[in-house]
């Protein structure tokens, strides 16, 4: 049977963000990161798999800034540098906000502002 799939939103600097999840917290997490396209999300994307994977691991399927019911801020591209903190549905996951989630130039920036995590 599927896991239960709960949505939760979180502030990345002046930004929210939604965030699916699935799992016990307590588990081995993977994260799940939507493509870019008309009506993406991550659970448009990952819904079935989240949830089937649910009872094993931490599954964590965020809606990336500017898709889904995160928020959509404009101009989007320019979004992602003015906002250095740092938000996470989990401890020891960075998580701040990108202009693509395909995109070394956005993991760069994120990693230089959480080293810790």
């Amino acid at each position: 049977m599927p896991a239960q799939i709960t949505t939760t939103d979180v502030r990345a600097g002046e930004y929210r963000l939604r965030i699916s999840t699935a799992g016990d917290p307590s588990a081995e997490p993977l994260l799940f990161l939507h493509g870019s396209g008309p009506g993406v999300s991550g659970l448009s994307n990952w819904e079935r798999l989240i949830g089937d994977l649910g009872d094993r691991y931490h599954c964590i399927a965020p809606d990336t800034l500017g898709f889904g019911d995160s928020d959509h801020p404009n101009p989007r591209r320019a979004a992602w540098p003015r906002s250095p903190n740092c938000a996470s549905p989990r401890p020891g996951i960075c998580w701040t906000p990108s202009a693509s989630t395909a995109s070394p130039s956005s993991a760069t920036p994120t990693a230089g502002r959480c080293p810790s995590r």
